[in-house]
């Protein structure tokens, strides 16, 4: 190796410490009280859950169609999942752009600070029973808006 090769490797380990370290640093966000109030933040949270189903729902609809024509192989619903999870990325950011003064950080350090509050804990425990049942059981068992529904909309009117 020569002096060269040797000055690029060394950089790219300080480099590569560098961003470890940046991502590593557990930085809070400030937060104002007057915007970043725990009503906006479940506000915000219904929001995004109401999202998440759709994508999820679309994509539950999109896998039976293939399964019905037996198109539907392991691949593909791996694929379809690995979609979902961008949608849901993609999702999030433009639904937290839409309301003014919150980020992807400011949300992220709510639902990292209420973990254990049961609303916030409900919203995960929603979305990760509905991600199971749309790709590993392919079967949506419930979609939790029961008592938002008119009387007759029910999960198998609405899917």
């Amino acid at each position: 190796m020569n002096t060269k090769q040797i000055a690029i490797a060394t950089l790219g380990v300080v480099a590569g410490g560098a961003l470890l370290y940046y991502l590593s640093r557990e930085e809070s966000v400030k937060l104002d009280p007057k915007i970043h109030t725990r009503e906006a933040f479940l506000q915000l949270l219904e929001e995004l859950n109401l999202e998440y189903v759709c994508i999820y729902v679309r994509n539950y609809n999109m896998l039976l169609k293939m399964r019905e024509n037996n198109e539907l192989k392991p691949d593909i619903l791996k694929a379809a999942e690995a979609e979902s999870e961008h949608d849901i990325n993609a999702k999030t950011t433009s639904v937290i752009k839409q309301n003014p003064g919150f980020t992807i950080d400011h949300v992220t350090q709510f639902i990292k600070d209420n973990q254990t509050d049961a609303v916030v804990r409900g919203y995960a425990e929603k979305l990760e029973t509905l991600r199971n049942d749309v790709f590993n059981k392919m079967l949506i068992t419930d979609l939790c808006y029961k008592k938002d529904l008119p009387p007759k909309m029910t999960k198998e009117v609405y899917i």
